[in-house]
């Protein structure tokens, strides 16, 4: 799948999927959620997960479709997407007010607060550097990005 992040002047920014079988979703945003998708990546193709919000994208879930109260929504999150908004919102936390003192310690009770039935996943020290290398290029890549042009990314399925 194609992942296309537009950057817009005096108007809202667009994200843009292009699934391999050429269906697409899409969406418009403003810079937070520009950020927040563009985590989702470092973390998902970091920790090589496939069914989370952009393996849930490739499956054929519209992006808007997450936006919707959860007794709406057509489809239930996986496990990995679960994970991963943890992952995503902590380290969101962590690039706007600096490194979490025990991000393991953080990310337990966060799972601890919000459900009881999932585990946090053990994340090696090197694999949370790795996401954050990655995010930190990601979003210098956008800001560098003039208005008017389109940031590509490509998201592996499963076969």
């Amino acid at each position: 799948m194609e992942i296309f992040f537009t950057r817009h002047e005096n108007k809202k920014h667009t994200i843009s999927c292009i699934r391999n079988d050429g269906t697409q979703t899409w969406m418009q945003c403003d810079d937070f959620f520009i950020s927040h998708d563009l985590m989702h990546y470092a973390v998902e193709t970091s920790l090589a997960y496939k069914s989370a919000f952009y393996g849930m994208l490739a499956g054929g879930v519209s992006i808007t479709d997450f936006e919707l109260p959860k007794a709406q929504r057509k489809f239930q999150l996986t496990p990995e997407a679960i994970i991963t908004e943890h992952l995503v919102n902590l380290l969101t936390i962590e690039m706007a007010q600096g490194k979490l003192d025990d991000f393991y310690k953080v990310l337990a009770e966060s799972f601890i607060n919000n459900d009881n039935t999932i585990i946090p996943p053990p994340l090696s020290n090197h694999q949370l550097e790795t996401i954050r290398d990655l995010y930190s290029k990601l979003i210098q890549q956008w800001y560098d990005l003039p208005a008017g042009e389109k940031m590509i990314l490509h998201f592996e399925q499963e076969k």
